[in-house]
């Protein structure tokens, strides 16, 4: 069990280390820190786990960008054995499922965290997370969304489909964040949201648009200083009007199952997490035009992302 003390100090590191000290003088240095990151983690994975069961012993980790490729289907076929903290599918998935149907957005198996994806790609992914984890993507993602010091008291408004127990580790004494249920009519909130006042508004696209259409009609008081599109694809006629109603360049968080992939920087260009994983090139025509990501994640150990092809999105 971790304490009080324990998990400030892991959020506080995370932060740290992600806002200032993970800095790279060129593109080729940033290449051979990941290299090594890599074959660090997959040296670390019980020789029990699916990545090491799927490929012969001799193969070099050295080589592990040479190693077949893994998709959604896959990863949830052999996902008991693909996991390294013992959780069994059937489990996870039955218990995320009765934390979405009871609202009360606890769920967890033998301590680790567990829930399921928005299901965006039209098929939806479990993902496991543990404490440790957790407080790292709370400090992860603080250093990438906060203009403001973490000192500073500072408030997050956050729309989803479902709660979890990723999202509400963002509460501490000076970060103060409240989740807004979207099985409710956007209306419903309205109060609330307004009562709240948050200085940093995430929320999916089609909520940003309601939103933006009350604070039109000015029953919306709420200014935040930085908005966030989260879980769905940012239609363009949606971010200039919803930009044009709140005056502020709207950003966006890719998270999903996979990970977290990517936030947009403070000019609204989106930028991929590259100090927490590897994001390759799985070309989709000849002219190596298009393409879709494979993923490599040496930032989570409990579930293992490795050469995972980020399929059902639209290409890049």
């Amino acid at each position: 069990m971790l304490s009080q003390l324990h998990t400030k100090l892991i959020i506080l590191f995370s932060y740290l280390r992600h806002k200032y000290f993970r800095r790279f003088q060129s593109r080729a240095s940033l290449l051979r820190w990941q290299h090594k990151k890599v074959i660090k983690f997959i040296s670390k994975l019980p020789v029990d786990n699916y990545y090491r069961r799927r490929l012969s012993l001799n193969v070099l980790f050295t080589d592990w960008q040479s190693w077949p490729l893994i998709d959604k289907n896959e990863m949830m076929d052999n996902f008991d054995c693909l996991n390294t903290v013992g959780i069994k599918k059937e489990e996870a998935i039955n218990v995320a499922i009765a934390a979405e149907q009871d609202r009360t957005f606890l769920p967890q198996v033998n301590g680790m965290t567990v829930g399921l994806s928005s299901g965006t790609s039209g098929y939806r992914g479990l993902f496991v997370v543990s404490k440790q984890e957790r407080y790292d993507w709370v400090g992860c993602l603080l250093a990438k969304i906060l203009k403001k010091s973490i000192l500073k008291h500072q408030k997050i408004a956050l729309f989803l489909r479902a709660n979890s127990m990723l999202y509400e580790s963002l509460n501490n004494s000076r970060i103060e964040f409240c989740f807004f249920d979207m099985i409710k009519p956007v209306s419903n909130h309205k109060n609330t949201l307004n009562a709240f006042n948050p200085d940093i508004l995430i929320a999916p696209p089609s909520v940003l648009r309601q939103l933006a259409d009350l604070k039109k009609s000015a029953q919306l008081t709420i200014s935040p200083e930085q908005i966030y599109s989260a879980a769905e694809v940012f239609d363009p006629i949606d971010k200039r009007y919803i930009q044009e109603i709140f005056k502020k360049t709207i950003g966006q968080i890719y998270q999903a199952t996979e990970g977290f992939l990517g936030i947009s920087c403070a000019h609204g260009k989106l930028h991929l997490n590259e100090d927490l994983l590897v994001i390759e090139k799985h070309y989709l025509d000849k002219n190596k035009k298009k393409f879709n990501p494979i993923i490599t994640d040496f930032s989570r150990t409990s579930q293992p992302i490795l050469r995972y092809v980020l399929k059902g999105v639209t290409p890049i």
